[in-house]
């Protein structure tokens, strides 16, 4: 994993909040998520390329019954979600299955992956409260 300097992180997470044109007063509710979000850049599992779109490198990737690797990386969608996106996405028993639906339509995964994350799914939720309404 390539490590970034923190300087870099803290530009490239600026990058992205410009794409995605969030707000200062989101921006402040959000600040754990979002020193979260600068760590995961420096230590290489964001990228944001270079039209300000963020791809996640899973830390644990799925694979399949032969070993081999299926999913190793989730590229989330270039735009902020709308809340009639929200009503039709977020359906489920729980709260917990409402929001898989949401970081697989946001990432276009199939949540059959993300139902086998642990640590990664809690990293994709830090990183999808930029995409909803707040």
């Amino acid at each position: 994993m390539t490590k970034v300097a923190y300087e870099i992180a803290v530009l490239d997470f600026e990058r992205f909040i410009e794409s995605l044109k969030i707000s200062e007063l989101k921006l402040e509710k959000l600040q754990d998520e979002k020193d979260e979000i600068i760590k995961l850049i420096s230590a290489g599992f964001i990228i944001i390329d270079e039209s300000g779109r963020l791809i996640y490198k899973l830390q644990y990737p799925i694979s399949n019954k032969d070993g081999e690797v299926v999913l190793s990386e989730m590229k989330f969608c270039s735009r902020r979600i709308t809340v009639g996106e929200m009503e039709k996405k977020m359906v489920g028993k729980n709260d917990i299955e409402k929001a898989r639906k949401m970081v697989a339509y946001m990432t276009s995964t199939n949540s059959a992956f993300i139902e086998q994350m642990d640590d990664d799914f809690v990293a994709l939720g830090m990183i999808s409260a930029f995409f909803l309404p707040r």
